[in-house]
């Protein structure tokens, strides 16, 4: 393949990818992700690697809770314990789970993209 063909590529792969942020953040953020500044995509990759590892971690946790009340629940080791109103803490997880997934998916196109413009960067200097 011809130099040329692959940088018009990997220029198509890159706009495929900010086209996919738009979806996924919310608008305050898309201006400074479509750029092509590698500095500032770094940053802004590690800013989504922090909010990621904290929804992560703050779904496990909520669904570890909520699975240990419910057995000991279960085997009625807790009696004052009301499990009626765990409607909120099953939401709480799903919405941390959704976003943390949501992140994961930023994370990755993040990844690429900044992979691809050092990739762009080394063809054009060689």
């Amino acid at each position: 393949m011809n130099p040329d063909e692959i940088k018009l590529e990997i220029k198509d792969r890159i706009s495929k990818t900010d086209k996919t942020f738009i979806t996924k953040l919310g608008t305050e953020t898309t201006a400074g992700i479509t750029g092509n500044d590698i500095v500032s995509l770094e940053i802004l990759l590690k800013k989504v690697n922090r909010f990621f590892k904290f929804y992560k971690i703050s779904a496990i946790i909520c669904s570890v809770t909520l699975i240990v009340f419910s057995i000991l629940k279960y085997f009625d080791y807790i009696n004052h314990l009301n499990m009626n109103k765990s409607g909120l803490f099953i939401l709480f997880t799903i919405v941390f789970l959704i976003t943390a997934f949501n992140y994961q998916k930023v994370k990755v196109s993040l990844e690429n993209k900044i992979w691809l413009l050092k990739l762009l960067d080394r063809i054009e200097k060689s």
